[in-house]
């Protein structure tokens, strides 16, 4: 294993230098990051007032009819049936296009200059993960999180489906909530009397791929992962607007550590930074950073971003010309030994 360093990778001088201006457009360069979000939103209304979600609702129902039953069958079983297919069939496609590098054209998109992970390491870091998922997020939720969806109320309305506006505005809530949440969280691991006891284990890859993202410690998992979710228990959200809010958030935090930046996707630019220079790019990149905005600890991002921007064709993400600096390669720091040669 390869040392991990102190420090960040970038030059001390350039990081004291004053912040260069940066011109507006480009805070708004990966606003196609915001697409995946808007699709689940619409998906999420369409499917509610499709046929098919009453035919799926009126058997949901009438195989449950006690509340309990139906509540557990609605927020345990197939919300953690949506988590099992979306993280974990994301993780399988890129951890295959990883080893095969196939197809081309997607794995023309990879930002990272350093090999993947072996099969081996994945399957190592895959097997660990689903362990914790398993006997510390899942019974913290089952346990825990659940008893507060109920206090709040949120058997009431089991029996109903919820209107275009109720499960948008819903999904906007939560994802408001998980926002501020997941900045806030990230930012109180990252002070120094508590970023080795609680987050340095999620930082030993410095080039993360997909299920590196819950390579965390027990209060990681359950201090940012279980409450990111605390939103939905309070509003209480219906269940089928956490079902389509669940499959796109772990999609996007699988995309955004795959290290890749495949277009109209989350791109893993602006969280791979995170992980190379350990400061800054706390918060989540749904088209705009609003947290790192607002609290300012994602100017120099922005700076290198600009300096990406000017090199790399938009969208494509490929060096405009062949001379152009890949200045993707200028954060590469050495992390742990990813089982590679």
């Amino acid at each position: 294993m390869s040392p991990i360093p102190s420090t960040p990778a970038n030059d001390s001088d350039n990081s004291k230098a004053k912040p260069k201006k940066l011109p507006w457009w480009i805070y708004f360069v990966d606003i196609t990051d915001a697409v995946p979000p808007l699709l689940f939103m619409a998906a999420m209304v369409l499917w509610n007032k499709s046929d098919s979600a009453k035919a799926f609702y009126a058997e949901l129902f009438k195989n449950f009819p006690g509340k309990e039953e139906l509540a557990d069958q609605m927020l345990n079983v197939i919300t953690g049936d949506v988590v099992l297919k979306w993280f974990w069939g994301t993780s399988a496609a890129f951890a295959l296009l990883d080893l095969f590098q196939w197809p081309k054209f997607l794995y023309a998109y990879r930002i990272q200059s350093k090999p993947p992970p072996t099969a081996s390491y994945f399957f190592k870091i895959a097997v660990m993960n689903f362990l914790s998922s398993l006997f510390i997020m899942g019974p913290v939720s089952k346990y825990v999180m659940y008893p507060i969806w109920q206090w709040r109320g949120g058997m009431e309305n089991l029996k109903t489906i919820p209107t275009a506006w109720q499960s948008v505005k819903e999904f906007l809530i939560m994802e408001a909530w998980f926002e501020f949440w997941l900045y806030t969280s990230h930012r109180i691991m990252h002070l120094p009397a508590l970023y080795k006891l609680t987050h340095k284990r999620h930082h030993v890859h410095h080039n993360p791929f997909t299920v590196a993202n819950f390579y965390s410690t027990p209060f990681e998992q359950i201090f940012q992962n279980n409450l990111s979710g605390l939103g939905a228990l309070l509003l209480p959200a219906h269940p089928s607007t956490m079902w389509f809010f669940s499959a796109y958030r772990y999609l996007e935090t699988a995309t955004s550590h795959s290290g890749y930046a495949i277009p109209f996707s989350t791109n893993a630019i602006f969280h791979n930074y995170h992980h190379r220079m350990f400061e800054g790019n706390y918060g989540i990149h749904a088209g705009i950073p609003f947290m790192d905005l607002i609290c300012g600890t994602s100017h120099e991002y922005f700076q290198w971003r600009y300096k990406y921007a000017m090199t790399h064709h938009w969208l494509t993400n490929r060096p405009i010309k062949d001379a152009a600096s890949d200045v993707v390669k200028e954060l590469d720091v050495e992390g742990v030994d990813l089982g590679g040669a």
